[in-house]
């Protein structure tokens, strides 16, 4: 009965999409990468991040609050393929974080009077806002199952290196943040903007329960709560854009700060980006000294680097 029910739909279906969407498009949320990175304590690994945003009922939000104020559904992995540096060259997964936001925009992408950076390769209706703050919630893991003693011991005897088994310990967090992003000064040539968030790691979130950091059974002196390394961020970022005839057509620096929101400045991350847009392909390079390298080892100080495609990016 209930596929009868649905049989109109579907004949209607080869003239028009029922399910059709409504507003905007999925949208990049954070860059999306392929590159290759290197870490201190770890081998070489293709490194993949996906990382898209859709808006929940646009027409809905628009008509109960306003234009201004939008309510978003996130998703962001990252993934390590250990491609011929390791034993049967394992995917691992370092990252997932699904996140619900609400976004108040103070300033939006459509330009006052001069035309932003990018303006002509993107719909204004997908532009990041000149100006916005955001609220969310959020659970962030790796994905990994060992949770116990045993478990942690039985990984240490049967991977290839020791250090690996680290990999394949479960972390996992729910967390509040706020973000926010404004725009210091722009023309048709470049843009200067600075952004910033501040995260609450919960002690009993809704998805996750109690958090999954360190254990006393890892073999480590280094162990620590996340809210130590990691909560507090703000990043100063420069964005150029020239003539698309031109064979390089944009670039891209940026610096990002990042320390505990317990103990703040005494654990620290920099981390430091410069991108490049040769024949519209656009290139990330970067480095990083500090945490959070990657969830299973984020009390872990690391140097990083790496450089990759950038998917949806500038």
């Amino acid at each position: 009965m209930l596929f009868i029910a649905f049989l109109p739909l579907a004949c209607r279906a080869g003239e028009e999409n029922v399910f059709r969407t409504v507003g905007a498009p999925l949208q990049a949320y954070e860059p999306n990468l392929i590159g290759y990175t290197r870490a201190t304590g770890d081998t070489s690994f293709v490194d993949f991040t996906l990382s898209v945003k859709y808006p929940l009922m646009p027409r809905l939000t628009q008509r109960v609050w306003s234009p201004d104020n939008r309510l978003f559904v996130a998703f962001s992995g990252r993934f390590a393929f250990y491609y011929d540096t390791r034993q049967s060259s394992p995917a691992i997964v370092k990252r997932l974080n699904p996140k619900v936001f609400f976004q108040h925009v103070f300033r939006a992408a459509a330009p006052d009077a001069v035309t932003a950076p990018g303006a002509d390769f993107l719909p204004r209706r997908i532009q990041e806002p000149k100006s916005y703050a955001t609220f969310a919630y959020a659970h962030e893991s790796n994905g990994q199952s060992i949770d116990t003693a045993a478990g942690y011991a039985e990984a240490l005897r049967t991977a290839q290196d020791p250090r690996y088994a680290i990999d394949y310990i479960s972390r996992g967090w729910d967390y509040l943040e706020l973000n926010g992003r404004h725009v210091l000064r722009e023309n048709s040539h470049f843009r200067w903007s600075v952004n910033g968030s501040a995260k609450e790691f919960l002690s009993n979130g809704i998805f996750q329960g109690p958090p999954e950091e360190v254990r006393s059974w890892e073999v480590t002196t280094q162990g620590k709560p996340r809210k130590q390394v990691d909560g507090l961020m703000v990043r100063a970022k420069f964005e150029g854009v020239r003539a698309e005839t031109r064979a390089i057509s944009a670039t891209e620096l940026s610096v990002a700060y990042t320390t505990g929101s317990q103990s703040i400045g005494r654990y620290s991350t920099v981390r430091l980006e410069a991108g490049i847009q040769v024949l519209e392909i656009p290139f990330v390079v970067w480095c990083s000294r500090g945490y959070m390298s990657d969830l299973a080892r984020y009390y872990v100080n690391v140097r990083s680097c790496g450089v990759a495609l950038a998917i949806a990016g500038f």
